[in-house]
Order: structure tokens, then C-alpha cells, then sequence
């Protein structure tokens, strides 16, 4: 987030950072191609998770 950013921005130095939201598969995201350096990815797999998490068993 921008607070996160804020927060950081003295380890930065000049360089420019940015956070936004990105929904791969379900985006146009080639007005950020070529844009980057690296992607740090959060909250990616909690979806995964539920979805993989076995049922309740009783004994």
C-alpha cells in the first residue's frame, strides 16, 4: 500500500515506487508492461488456501 511505501521510502533512495492492484487473467495489463522491475505479490493464494483446505472431520 501507499502507507507501506511511505513508510519505506527512505531505503528507496531516487528510485520511483508504486503499488496498485493487478487481477491477472482478468486485466489489460500491457499499459504496465515493460514498466517494472520486480512484482512482489501478496494475498496471492488465500483463495488457494480455503479452496484447498480439507473438510471438517468428526470422530
Amino acid at each position: 500500500t501507499q502507507r507501506n511505501i511511505e513508510a519505506n521510502s527512505g531505503a528507496f533512495g531516487d528510485t520511483v515506487v508504486k503499488s496498485m492492484m493487478l487481477h491477472w487473467n482478468q486485466e489489460d495489463t500491457s499499459s504496465v508492461a515493460d514498466t517494472f522491475d520486480i512484482i512482489v505479490a501478496s494475498d496471492c493464494s488465500s483463495d488457494i488456501a480455503v479452496t484447498c483446505k480439507p473438510p471438517a472431520t468428526s470422530y
